[in-house]
């Protein structure tokens, strides 16, 4: 009896051992450091009476460790999808495309990332005092205007541990994740709003699996990208 009450006893701190250590690892001075974001995809300057809003992705995913996370988008049965994945540590930005079989990737550093940004739309952004709740996260809001004279909203947190997530984006000044925002090229505007995080371990093999993509440039990977949207567009 003695033998199987210190059995149990072992197997109990191994198991709380386990999960101690775990949330160490998921969790930091309070804030998630590893898991995944689902986010709704809608399209603001597009008609809902456009056929083609049944035909776009609607959600968006967005996996991520402390350092590094990857989206991916996906539509036409997962006939499209692209993800990109952003690694701090090492300055470095991927964009991926699916559409059929064929895979392309384009790869950019820190230079090329700074060199695609200058080419895009002026983000200028007012910080606010303003909060709302968003997927159980308190998030706070910024006003931006584009260099467009744009003018919209957008929401994020302190409470999920990403390195400068947004170093690669119009929204680098903002350290925090955002879980309301929009994006806007090849002429198609989509907001994203997060609906669910969860905190889980992330392998590394969700970083990795990308090899047998085709490096093509940054011209060709807009080339092909200016299609794909443009038949959206339609």
């Amino acid at each position: 009896m003695r033998i199987t009450k210190t059995f149990s006893s072992l197997f109990f701190t191994a198991i709380l051992f386990f999960l101690v250590t775990s949330c160490d690892k998921l969790i930091s001075d309070g804030r998630v450091n590893e898991g995944e974001i689902e986010f709704d995809v809608t399209y603001p300057k597009m008609s809902s009476d456009n056929f083609m809003i049944d035909v776009l992705p609607d959600k968006m995913l967005l996996t991520f460790q402390e350092e590094r996370y990857v989206t991916e988008i996906a539509a036409g049965m997962g006939m499209f999808r692209t993800n990109f994945m952003s690694d701090a540590d090492n300055m470095e930005l991927t964009q991926l495309v699916k559409l059929l079989n064929k895979k392309h990737k384009l790869t950019l550093n820190n230079e090329g990332v700074k060199e695609m940004l200058e080419k895009s739309p002026k983000y200028t952004v007012e910080f606010t005092n303003e909060t709302k709740e968003i997927a159980g996260y308190k998030c706070k809001k910024a006003n931006i205007t584009t260099s467009d004279d744009e003018k919209f909203s957008v929401f994020y947190t302190e409470d999920i541990n990403i390195k400068i997530p947004n170093w690669a984006t119009p929204y680098h000044e903002i350290n925090g994740v955002l879980l309301e925002y929009q994006m806007e090229k090849y002429d198609l505007c989509m907001r994203f709003t997060a609906t669910n995080v969860t905190t889980v371990e992330v392998e590394d093999e969700v970083f990795e699996n990308f090899q047998d993509y085709e490096e093509i440039s940054e011209q060709e990977m807009d080339e092909k990208l200016s299609e794909i949207f443009e038949s959206f567009n339609q």
